[in-house]
């Protein structure tokens, strides 16, 4: 493409008001006050500065200034077509000044590297950096920028069994989309503990891995359809808070000595119900408050019975009184995970992934297992099962199991189908 062709094609992804209108930009980039909202430049490469050429001629949004990726380099201080010029060290003020309300268009040449450097200065990945190429159009003159699954080398599964394919422990190579199953068994969540992680099987219980995923210790647990799972540090001792998804409770184990201390009963405090008929999926403990996701807050779990009757409750660590509706009227959620200040979870049957009770992002399947490596959002999803009460949620669902590599900063993703899995329950990467 010749540098004429180049202005022009920049020129025209970048002024096109039909699609580049202010409300487009704002949802795109999650402005929720206009007035309040200040855009910032990152970068001063050749993008960059056909930006700021051509920026006056934007109704939206207006920029404010520079930000020069070098820490106190020459760029300081001047002037960029007009535009002031900080260095990233000064960055830092303005970051401390206008906090959330902050909102970096990135034109880097080492993009991955420079969102990463952002979100160390303390913006958020999810809702405050954004691709500047993606934004106007021009990704077309991307010249070797990562793609959407590209940045990770491994991705760790966990899996059910499903139809013919077994379930396990797998880790997957994206360089040579290649696997190694590493255990066998219908495995839940899996979590990081120590130098190593704490994993759920639905047979055999918790099992204690080393960093090779080798099993070193494995604690019993009862047949009552283990689902989610996670750690609380309390007294100077770790504890696995564990869903008992059979009897709608959790179960609290101490982990140096693997012993139950506890059990809270999760469905006699919400409706007085059969148990297992809440059908509770997951937990996040966060701040002395404990979320819980289930299926059906009405307590009627049948095929066909609870659609939009999903929720996810707040309880206090203390009482364990369920006192909040988090969220409610979804379709059998999963997958709470906390990144940063935010909290996000899965609508299973919808697709969707919801920051802060706000939808980030959807998927025409049934997507279960989140994980946030800080440049991708790693988004599990599953070969549909019970289809004819799934088809009055959507009239059509994708039939592949898989993992969608969701990039906030660019809101679009890739797909990596995984043939060799059954339901995918967890995602974690290295």
């Amino acid at each position: 493409m010749s540098i004429e062709q180049y202005r022009t094609h920049y020129a025209r992804g970048l002024l096109n008001e039909t699609y580049n209108s202010r409300d487009s930009l704002s949802r795109y980039m999650h402005v929720s006050d206009v007035d309040q909202a200040r855009f910032v430049i990152y970068g001063t490469n050749t993008h960059a500065k056909y930006y700021a050429a051509l920026s006056s001629k934007l109704l939206y949004p207006k920029i404010e200034l520079f930000v020069s990726e070098e820490e106190g380099g020459e760029e300081d201080g001047k002037k960029l077509r007009g535009f002031e010029v900080i260095s990233v060290g000064r960055f830092a003020n303005y970051i401390e000044q206008y906090g959330e309300h902050l909102k970096v268009i990135v034109f880097s040449d080492q993009y991955p590297e420079a969102v990463k450097r952002l979100q160390e200065m303390g913006l958020n990945p999810l809702k405050q950096l954004f691709d500047g190429r993606y934004i106007f159009d021009l990704k077309e003159l991307d010249n070797g920028y990562v793609s959407e699954s590209d940045n990770v080398n491994k991705v760790i599964l966990t899996v059910e069994s499903f139809r013919s394919n077994k379930g396990g422990l797998f880790v997957y190579d994206t360089a040579s989309s290649s696997y190694t199953k590493h255990l066998s068994g219908d495995f839940r969540t899996l979590l990081r503990y120590k130098d190593g992680y704490l994993a759920m099987e639905d047979n055999n219980g918790m099992l204690y891995l080393n960093s090779d995923y080798e099993i070193e210790r494995t604690v019993a647990l009862p047949d009552a359809d283990l689902h989610g799972m996670d750690i609380h540090r309390s007294g100077g001792s770790d504890y696995a808070y564990i869903i008992e998804t059979a009897w709608d409770r959790i179960a609290v184990y101490e982990l140096e000595s693997g012993k139950r201390v506890e059990q809270i009963e999760v469905g006699k405090s919400i409706v007085n119900s059969t148990p297992g008929m809440l059908h509770i999926s997951d937990i996040l403990i966060d701040n002395e408050r404990i979320l819980i996701a289930m299926a059906s807050r009405s307590g009627m779990f049948t095929r066909g019975a609870f659609k939009d009757d999903g929720a996810i409750l707040g309880m206090d660590m203390h009482d364990y009184i369920v006192d909040e509706v988090y969220a409610e009227q979804l379709n059998t959620p999963h997958s709470l995970i906390k990144i940063g200040k935010d909290i996000l979870f899965c609508d299973s049957a919808k697709g969707m992934v919801y920051c802060n009770k706000q939808v980030l992002t959807q998927f025409n399947g049934f997507v279960r297992g989140l994980h946030f490596n800080g440049y991708g959002l790693y988004v599990g999803q599953n070969v549909p099962r019970h289809l004819p009460y799934l088809l009055q949620i959507s009239p059509n669902y994708s039939n592949d199991t898989g993992i969608h590599t969701f990039v906030p900063s660019r809101r679009v993703s890739g797909f990596q189908k995984l043939p060799f899995c059954g339901q995918i329950y967890s995602i974690l990467t290295e």
